[in-house]
Formats: C-alpha cells, structure tokens, sequence
C-alpha cells in the first residue's frame, strides 16, 4: 500500500513523468529522470509525515515519507529564459539584479547578445550586434551597471554596450580569441582571457596566451599578463580590484598585480583549468577544471584550503555569492553543485541542464543564480540566501534535484 501511495504521488506532482520506480537505473552521481521531483534516501526516518517547509522566499517544497525515502517537490523551479537559436554561453545578472544579460550564438553563423527581466523571463531587447561578431564566448555585466561587454569569436573583437541605450560605445581587437572577461570593481577596467583555440585545428594557436587588461576610459591596452603556456581560460578580479587571478590550460593559476602588470605568485594545479574566481576575502581563490573537483587556494603560500570532489566529470563553470558562503560549481553534465565555502559541506546538487553548463553567477544579494548552457536555454534559480540550505534536509542528508 505504500509503495502504491509513492507511485501514484510521484505521477500526479511530477505532470505524469515515469517515476523514479519505473525509470531506467539513475546516472552514478544519484540523480534520477523526473519533473521538479527529487527522491532522497533516508534509512533514518522514524516514521511517516508530511509537510510543507520554506525553501526560499516564495517558494515551498512538498516532503513525504515511504519506506525510508523522501519525496520532495517543488524545489527550485527556475524562471527559463528561451530566445536563443544557438548555444547559450555566458550568463550574469545586472547590479541590481532585475536583469539578466546573455549571450552565445553558433560558431561561424552568428552571435547573439540578449537582455532578460529577472522575475518575468521576458526577454527585455537584443542587443547591437555589429557584422562579423559570429559567437560570443562570454558576457559580463559591469558592477556600476553602466556598461555590458562582450568577446567574440573568430573575429577576436570585444565589444562594450551602453548600459543605458544599449548602443555600442567601444569596441577594439585582441591578439588571440576571447575566452574569459570580466570587469575590474570600479568598473574602469576590462581582464580578458585570451586563448588560441579554434575548431578548425589548421587554426589554433599553440603557443603562449596573454591576459590583456584594457582602459575602458581610452580603449587603450594597458597590461599584456604573461606567463600561460598555452590559453588562459580564466580571469578574475580581486574584490579590491587590486590583484588579477587567471588559470589556463597548462594547469597554472597566476596571481598579478592589476596596477602594474607585474606576476605575484603563480603555482600548478596539475591539471587544465576551467575556471578561477577570487573569494570576497581577497586571500583565497577556487577553481575548477579537468581534475573533476573544486579546489580553495591560499594565494599567499599557493596551498590547498579545501578540495570539493566530484567525480564522473569535469567542472566548467564557478561562482561565488557575494558574502562568500557559498561556492557554485557547473559540470559538462549540466548538474550544478553548491558548496557551504566554510565548511566543505555539499549543500545542494542539481541538474539544471542536459548538457554543458558554461555560464554561472550569482546574484549580488546572493538569492538567485543564472546557468547557460549549450541547450540554448539560461535558467535564473531561487536559491535563497544559503542561510537556511542546511535547514531544507535531514541532518547529514544530500537534496539532489530531479529536473
């Protein structure tokens, strides 16, 4: 009889997916096929309830228990922003956090630059995109909101945007492709990581890649960051907007000086690096990459803090709220991790897409996180503000979500 009550209420909360009992074997990482329905083993539970808990500001989830197993549903339904013909690469919310900019496109057809409202999904408007910008490798919204910014492949152009009218207002040419941007804090200054890597292989560039740092103010180039051996993937600026921090590649991270150009420290992760963000306290940065973990690093001694493992895959995208309490990490599976960045604790897994995952960010209060993802679709996720994720399971149990 209990086992007939958990089919039936998987069918009717999950729009008439099979249930997790009668679908094919879940993938090793323990996520199962479904609709906003997530089944979590618990051998712990004493006997059968049913309640309704806050997840987040206007969202609940729906828990049952049947023979030592959870039901939950309703968990994160994120707001899907459809509009995109090709890949979606890049996603980030605007300071304010009421919009979403993105973009992407298909290599060697056309590039795409899109500007969302957060809470509807609408798209808002297109932004210019100028002939010859075919792909956009990454996006970013400035931190003063006056700005948006672009990087585009295979014409190797960055292009900027009025924030305001949304017309092009800079735009200059680098030496390799574009694959990483980001803005400095004051919004003066554009890191771009710059990489030789080119579908056609008679076209890739094989020797060293630079991070190039770029006077918005001027359009002028003012550092070339040297020391990759191979592309720079990565970049990103301090909170301070003192120091610079890239990874590539070669497996190296390198830590610069954003006044003068000049190399601070520089170590070996051991291997290609996807993706490095600097943690809000300055002293710390985490990547990810081919290794399959997430990884804190101590800039000053280039030591290990804390390494979040995963396994199966490899990591492609990072993301640090604000207040530094959580660290999101995307996969080339298309599920999104979440990790408490204090404790190493694994706080919520998800799969928030079918493929890879390439853009990832947080809100600036820390509430919502943007994904883009190759299936062309960016989806904005109510995640609350972390304060309460250990709070939405079982002590020492994992919520792993089925989408």
């Amino acid at each position: 009889m209990k086992q007939a009550s958990l089919i039936l209420l998987v069918v009717v909360l999950g729009c008439g997916k099979t249930s997790p009992s009668e679908s094919t074997s879940p993938p090793e990482h323990g996520l199962a096929k479904g609709d906003n329905v997530i089944l979590l083993k618990d051998s712990t539970l004493a006997h059968d309830s049913v309640a309704d808990t806050v997840l987040a500001k206007g969202t609940k989830l729906t828990v049952s228990r049947v023979d030592g197993d959870r039901i939950w549903t309703n968990v994160l339904s994120p707001v899907v922003l459809e509009g995109h013909r090709g890949r979606a690469k890049a996603a980030e919310f605007s300071p304010d956090g009421k919009f979403v900019v993105s973009g992407g496109g298909t290599i060697g057809q056309f590039g795409e630059a899109m500007l969302w409202d957060t809470e509807s999904g609408e798209k808002f408007r297109d932004l210019e995109i100028q002939a010859g910008l075919q792909y956009l490798t990454d996006i970013a919204f400035d931190p003063r909101g006056l700005r948006i910014a672009a990087g585009s492949f295979p014409d190797r152009t960055i292009v900027v945007w009025d924030a305001t009218d949304k017309s092009v207002s800079l735009s200059f040419t680098l030496s390799q492709y574009p694959s990483d941007i980001t803005f400095s804090p004051d919004g003066s200054l554009l890191a771009v990581a710059e990489s030789g890597y080119h579908p056609d292989s008679s076209k890739r560039f094989h020797g060293p890649c630079d991070v190039s740092i770029w006077n918005l103010a001027t359009g002028e180039q003012t550092h070339a960051l040297k020391g990759n051996r191979r592309d720079a993937h990565s970049v990103s600026f301090s909170r301070d907007g003192n120091s610079i921090a890239s990874g590539g590649k070669d497996g190296s991270i390198h830590i610069w000086d954003a006044n003068t150009g000049k190399q601070l420290k520089t170590w070996s992760t051991g291997s290609s690096v996807a993706d490095v963000v600097f943690l809000p306290d300055g002293k710390s940065i985490a990547s990810t990459g081919e290794a399959g973990n997430v990884q804190l690093w101590q800039i000053e001694s280039g030591e290990t803090e804390s390494t979040f493992v995963f396994s199966g895959t490899k990591g492609t995208a990072l993301a640090s709220s604000f207040n530094g309490a959580l660290i999101a990490c995307a996969d080339s599976h298309g599920i999104v991790r979440l990790w408490n960045a204090i404790d190493a604790r694994l706080m919520l897994e998800f799969k928030a897409h079918d493929v890879v995952i390439q853009g990832l960010a947080f809100s600036q209060n820390g509430k919502r996180l943007v994904s883009a993802s190759h299936d062309s679709r960016v989806k904005v996720w109510a995640i609350g503000t972390g304060a309460g994720l250990s709070g939405w399971v079982a002590a020492d149990s994992l919520l792993k979500m089925i989408d």
